[in-house]
């Protein structure tokens, strides 16, 4: 499979292994090193992650379209985010600690990237469980709603470890493991 692959699809498949050989050690590194080495795993494997990302739309989409895609991306959820810990709307109040850096406007640098890396996979389900024939209204809306709901999957699973592990800080902790 590899050899039908250009250099692009070789270079974010091999990346892709690497983001899971460092997810599967991050479990390991907390053990041994403890819970300081935790927030440079995380930053690791999220740039591993999100180069990957990077370099499978760009064989899909070239350049212009995959670097639009990240500008847009970085800059709408950067924004969310330093309005929804700065206000407490629409996510409720929360706060992002010191532990993740580089920080602008208190809000990681990594997050942008973070949401940026799984987009993609949120529009692959999507676009695996609506099989659009013709790009109808109907069916835009319905990739929409399930991206939606693969995002918010993701965001159930990822936001109780980033809590437990210092990343950020609800300010009234009820709900779903802490989390409003």
């Amino acid at each position: 499979i590899l050899q039908d692959w250009d250099s692009s699809h070789r270079t974010g498949g091999m990346l892709l292994l690497l983001w899971l050989i460092s997810m599967v050690s991050l479990p390991i590194t907390f053990w041994t090193m403890g819970d300081d080495a935790i927030p440079a795993g995380v930053n690791i494997s999220a740039v591993i992650q999100a180069s990957a990302v990077l370099l499978l739309l760009k064989a899909d989409w070239g350049w212009r379209r995959t670097l639009y895609t990240l500008g847009l991306v970085a800059v709408v959820t950067w924004g969310a985010e330093f309005v929804g810990s700065s206000t407490g709307f629409p996510f409720g109040e929360y706060s992002y600690t010191e532990r993740l850096q580089p920080q602008i406007g208190h809000v990681p640098l990594l997050i942008p990237f973070a949401w940026f890396m799984m987009l993609p996979p949120a529009w692959a389900i999507a676009q695996a469980i609506t099989r659009p024939k013709r790009h109808s209204l109907r069916h835009k809306l319905a990739f929409i709603g399930i991206s939606a709901v693969a995002l918010t999957a993701w965001d159930l699973f990822l936001d109780p470890q980033m809590v437990g592990w210092g990343f950020w800080e609800w300010a009234h902790p009820v709900g779903y493991f802490g989390i409003p």
